[in-house]
C-alpha cells in the first residue's frame, strides 16, 4: 500500500507515520510484544525502503530525527493500548470471579438444610430456596410474590402483620418470636413448630429481610418424650417414697411386736422361775431370761431393713457393759480393742450372739471366788485377712481335759450353730484365763472392707 501511494505522499516522515497504523492494529489485537515486534520491523522497513538514500540504512541527521519521532509515536500508541488491555483482563477476571461467587452462593443457598426466604419491605417473598418451598409443601414459583403471611396460621395472622410492621420500623438481626411458640402453615393446612432467625440487609438499594426457618418437630417430640419420662419418674419417686414409708411403718410395727413377744416370753419365764424350787432350774431360767432380753435388744439395735451399718466396736463395748450389769458384776471390767469395724445387719446379729454367749460364759465361770476380773474383746483381722472376734479373760481358765465337742453346755451349742451359719470356725485356748476366737475366713461370701487410711475396717 505504501508503494502504491508513494507518488501521492510527500517524502520525509510520512513513511513512518503510515506504518504506525500497522503497529496500532497489531498491538490492539495481538498484544504488547507482537506490537513491539511490529514497530521494530516497520521502522526498519521504512528506513530502508523509503528514506533517502533508498534501499540502504544510511544514517544522517534527517533520518535520526525521523527515527526518533517514529519511536516516540509508536511508544505513545502501544502503552495506552497495553494499559487498556490489562484493565480489560482484570475486569474479565473480576466478572469471572463474581460469576463463580454467585454460583457458589446460589449453591449454598440451595444446599442449606433450613428454609431460607428473602422478603421485601412490603412482606412479599422475592426468593426462597428449595428447602423453604419443601417445608411448606409448595412449589417454589407458587410462593414467589406472595405475602409471607400466607405461611402463618390464620389465628396468628392479625398479630403477625403488626409484628412485621414493627420489625420493618426497627430492623435488627435477631430470633423471631423469642419466648413464644411459632408455627408454620403448610399448603395442606397442617401446622408444624418452627424457629425463625431474621437478618435485615440492603439489596440494590431496597431493604430486604432474610428469614431462616428451622423445622423443630423432632425436637418438640423429644422434649415431649422427656417431659413424659420426667413425669413418670416423679410418679415412680412418689410411689417409692410411699412404699418406703409403708415399709418403715411395717418394720417399726414388726420390731415392736417381735420385741414385745420376746419380752412377754421373758416375763413368763421369770414368773415361772418364782415357782421353781430347784436351784439349777432357776439358774437355767435366769440364763434364758437374760438371753431373751439381750436378743430383743440386739434385734432392735442391729436389724435394720435398709442395711445401715453401725460402729461395731462401740456396739460391742455397749453390749459387754449391759451384760456385766445384768449379771450384777460391776467389779468386772470389760475392755474392747477394735478398729472402727462395721458389719451389716445380716452378719451383725449372729456375731453379736456369739459375743454375748462368750461374755456370759466368762462371767458365769471365769471369776469363781474372785470379786474382780477383766474381759478383753478384740475385733480385727489376722495375717490371712480373716475377720476375728476374740473374747478372753484373766480368770481360772478351762477345766483340765475340757473338750468343747463333748460339752453339753447350751451356750457352746449355740456358738457352734452360729459359727456354722457364718461359715467360720471356733477356737479355744486355755492358759492364764481362757481365750475363745470366732474366725471368719476371707473366702466366706462376705464383702470384707479394706483398711482405710484412718484405720477403719468394714465387714460387709
Amino acid at each position: 500500500m505504501r508503494y502504491g501511494l508513494n507518488d501521492w505522499l510527500p517524502a520525509g516522515a510520512l513513511p513512518f507515520l503510515f506504518f504506525v497504523l500497522a503497529v496500532i492494529v497489531t498491538a490492539f489485537f495481538a498484544g504488547l510484544w507482537p506490537g513491539v515486534l511490529c514497530a521494530a520491523l516497520s521502522g526498519l522497513a521504512a528506513w530502508y525502503f523509503f528514506l533517502p538514500p533508498l534501499n540502504s540504512f544510511a544514517l544522517n541527521l534527517q533520518n535520526v530525527l525521523n527515527l526518533g519521532a517514529y519511536a516516540l509515536v509508536v511508544t505513545l500508541a502501544i502503552l495506552p493500548i497495553h494499559y487498556l488491555d490489562m484493565v480489560l483482563k482484570r475486569l474479565q477476571s473480576a466478572e469471572a470471579s463474581k460469576a463463580v461467587f454467585a454460583r457458589q452462593r446460589e449453591a449454598m443457598f440451595e444446599a442449606d438444610p433450613n428454609g431460607i426466604l428473602l422478603v421485601d419491605h412490603s412482606g412479599r417473598i422475592n426468593l426462597l430456596n428449595a428447602q423453604g418451598a419443601k417445608l411448606f409443601g409448595y412449589g417454589r414459583e407458587e410462593l414467589i410474590g406472595q405475602l409471607v403471611d400466607t405461611l402463618v396460621p390464620a389465628r396468628f395472622r392479625g398479630r403477625h402483620a403488626a409484628l412485621r410492621a414493627g420489625f420493618a420500623a426497627q430492623p435488627s438481626m435477631r430470633a423471631m418470636g423469642a419466648g413464644r411458640d411459632l408455627y408454620g402453615l403448610r399448603k395442606d393446612g397442617s401446622e408444624f413448630p418452627i424457629e425463625i432467625g431474621l437478618s435485615p440487609f440492603a439489596s440494590e438499594g431496597a431493604e430486604m429481610v432474610q428469614a431462616i426457618i428451622i423445622d423443630i418437630t423432632e425436637r418438640k417430640r423429644a422434649e415431649e418424650r422427656l417431659r413424659q419420662a420426667y413425669a413418670e419418674a416423679e410418679k415412680e419417686r412418689a410411689r417409692a417414697e410411699t412404699f418406703a414409708q409403708q415399709r418403715e411403718t411395717m418394720f417399726t410395727e414388726l420390731q415392736h411386736r417381735v420385741a414385745n413377744n420376746l419380752q412377754l416370753v421373758a416375763g413368763m419365764l421369770n414368773l415361772e422361775r418364782t415357782h421353781v424350787a430347784d436351784q439349777r432350774a432357776k439358774e437355767a431360767l435366769t440364763t434364758s431370761i437374760m438371753r431373751l432380753t439381750l436378743i430383743s435388744k440386739l434385734h432392735r439395735k442391729l436389724h435394720d431393713p435398709d442395711g445401715i451399718q453401725i460402729d461395731y466396736g462401740a456396739f460391742l463395748q455397749e453390749l459387754c457393759d449391759d451384760i456385766v450389769t445384768s449379771w450384777g458384776a460391776p467389779s468386772v471390767k470389760c475392755l474392747v480393742n477394735s478398729v472402727n469395724v462395721t458389719i451389716p445387719a445380716d452378719k451383725a446379729i449372729p456375731i453379736a450372739l456369739v459375743a454375748t454367749e462368750l461374755i456370759s460364759n466368762a462371767l458365769e465361770h471365769a471369776f469363781d471366788g474372785r470379786p474382780q476380773g477383766t474381759i478383753n474383746i478384740d475385733l480385727g483381722r489376722d495375717d490371712d485377712g480373716a475377720i476375728t472376734l476374740t473374747v478372753s479373760d484373766d480368770g481360772i481358765g478351762l477345766p483340765d481335759g475340757f473338750v468343747a465337742e463333748n460339752s453339753t453346755s447350751l451356750g457352746l451349742r449355740i456358738i457352734r450353730g452360729l459359727t456354722a451359719q457364718l461359715g467360720g470356725r471356733f477356737e479355744m485356748v486355755n492358759g492364764k484365763g481362757a481365750t475363745f476366737s470366732l474366725i471368719i475366713p476371707d473366702t466366706v461370701p462376705l464383702s470384707l472392707g479394706q483398711h482405710q487410711p484412718s484405720g477403719n475396717v468394714s465387714l460387709n
